[in-house]
């Protein structure tokens, strides 16, 4: 059975900010669809379910996504299997922090033998920020992270830093132990600079990633014959 997450728009929160917060455990066969994390307020007064008007002028957004926060130390178990973020934003109120954000996981942790994402997907994303990637903003890794058969398309992302970006993964701090296996990078993602909106020349380090601050050389990419 596939279960859908759709037409939700989460706010009110400085960090672990998603449709979950923060998670342990498998997700398996999800898919998050047209859902605006701290996203599109600027700065403007909605009303909640009960007619009370919400401030979103002080909405910051770190460690965000579909999924804000997973994978924090070795023994943690962060499985994702076939579960997709489509038609996602995630933004700040306006000239507030974003940081650690990704269409579908936020930030992943040091990673381990059971973390690991297969067949997932991002597709149609909107980030503002830094240390944001398509898919996943930032990897802590160090013990091993893998991610397989897993694809991001149509990404667009506002910087407001020129490194740790990219429309795949945004950041590792260390490579060592991880994996990028069978994946395909997006053919379209469009780097826009936030202050004046318009198309910049950045180029993250690698299709894959944004940058990878220790042991670049022991991350492992291997990629199928089917790349843009």
């Amino acid at each position: 059975m596939k279960l859908l997450i759709l037409g939700i728009t989460i706010g009110k929160y400085n960090a672990y900010t998603g449709v979950w917060g923060k998670f342990e455990g498998v997700m398996k066969n999800l898919t998050f669809e047209n859902i605006t994390v701290n996203g599109l307020a600027n700065d403007e007064v909605h009303t909640d379910v009960d007619g009370n008007p919400i401030d979103h002028s002080k909405e910051y957004a770190y460690f965000a996504g579909c999924v804000g926060y997973t994978g924090a130390n070795y023994s943690t178990v962060a499985q994702f299997e076939n579960v997709h973020a489509r038609h996602i934003h995630i933004k700040a109120s306006t000239g507030l922090t974003t940081q650690n954000i990704g269409g579908l996981i936020g930030w992943i942790g040091v990673g381990g033998g059971a973390t690991w994402l297969d067949n997932c997907s991002a597709e149609d994303i909107y980030l503002t920020g830094y240390q944001a990637g398509g898919l996943i903003g930032q990897i802590v890794g160090g013990r091993g992270v893998v991610i397989k058969n897993c694809r991001t398309e149509n990404i667009h992302i506002r910087l407001r830093s020129r490194s740790g970006i990219s429309g795949f993964v945004g950041q590792y701090n260390d490579g060592a132990g991880s994996k990028i296996e069978n994946c395909i990078y997006p053919a379209h993602v469009e780097y826009i600079d936030d202050k004046n909106g318009t198309l910049t020349d950045y180029k993250p380090e690698d299709n894959f990633y944004g940058g990878c601050s220790k042991n670049k050389d022991k991350l492992v990419i291997t990629t199928s014959a089917t790349l843009p």
